[in-house]
């Protein structure tokens, strides 16, 4: 985005970071699948049970962040 005197206005990365719906704490990387919960290199849908295979966790709510 630029500003009318040119200069890039970069995006806070508070505003990047995602938060849990129910009680909004910011979420952190699932340490079992390290946020790879897509597609393998095989292209097979992977999935984890730890996050819901969303990728992020909630440290009140676990993996049942989303409503």
């Amino acid at each position: 985005m630029m500003s009318g005197d040119g200069v890039q206005e970069c995006l806070r990365l508070e505003d990047l970071q995602m938060k849990c719906e129910k009680c909004f704490e910011e979420l952190y990387e699932c340490p079992d699948c390290k946020g790879q919960t897509r597609t393998s290199l095989l292209g097979d849908l992977l999935t984890c049970s730890t996050c819901r295979s969303t990728g992020k966790l909630c440290p009140k709510d676990g993996g049942f962040w989303e409503r």
